[in-house]
């Protein structure tokens, strides 16, 4: 293997310098290339223009007024495009004006006040309700720095879901999503849990969890039916 190593090792060396040599003479070149390329582009461009005047001349005074008039015509409208976009005005015989605002083409607009009263569209049309209760969940809550002794947490979780296919498919997944609920009640301490605000951070943390592992529909929200931690 030691042998296969160096063999390879040495081809690669070769190889690599071959590269390297290949690219230091083509470097020397290059100015030279350039050169010719940029000869042989004006070669190109002289031609090219000898020809356009040969063909000019052919032209009768008509056909030549014709074309450079047809060529100012086009650099008009090419500056008119040009116009129009940087002023973000659109050009009607190319495309319809872009609707930027309903209320520009509505019939007739109301005005509200969005911190009075407002209410979420999910919410605002009333629609059977589908809940689903979770068996009791006992777990060791999380150790606080300096404790020994767990502190045990005895609960009972029921959700609403969006719909009655979202409920069956959460009673048949129910071992697998209580082992769920279980992992992340254990991840907060009894002190984290007497707060309102732990608590709440608690169903925010499970409705997140759920909705990732759930397929049809979604948790619309997770509550707490019996709560018991002692210390």
């Amino acid at each position: 293997i030691k042998e296969f190593i160096a063999r390879r090792w040495l081809l690669w060396k070769g190889q690599f310098r071959l590269f390297i040599v290949n690219s230091i003479d083509q470097a020397k070149t290059l100015p030279d290339r350039l050169k010719k390329l940029i000869s042989d582009l004006k070669f190109v461009l002289s031609q090219k223009r000898q020809a356009l005047r040969k063909s000019l001349d052919r032209q009768t005074r008509t056909e030549k007024t014709l074309f450079f008039g047809f060529i100012l015509g086009l650099g008009f409208i090419v500056g008119l495009v040009i116009l129009n976009i940087k002023d973000n005005k659109w050009i009607p015989f190319l495309h319809h004006p872009l609707i930027k605002n309903l209320g520009e083409v509505a019939d007739k607009e109301w005005s509200f006040d969005n911190q009075a009263g407002t209410v979420p569209f999910l919410t605002a049309f009333p629609q059977e309700k589908h809940n689903y209760l979770f068996p009791k969940v006992i777990v060791n809550l999380k150790l606080k720095e300096g404790q020994e002794a767990f502190t045990m947490g005895a609960f009972e979780f029921f959700v609403e879901v969006d719909s009655k296919d979202t409920a069956i498919e959460v009673k048949s997944r129910e071992v697998e999503l209580h082992d769920l609920i279980q992992r992340v009640t254990e991840q907060f301490s009894y002190e984290t849990l007497q707060s309102d605000r732990g608590k709440e951070r608690l169903k925010e943390d499970l409705k997140k969890a759920l909705n990732q592992k759930i397929v049809q529909g979604w948790v619309k929200d997770v509550y707490i039916k019996f709560f018991i931690t002692k210390p």
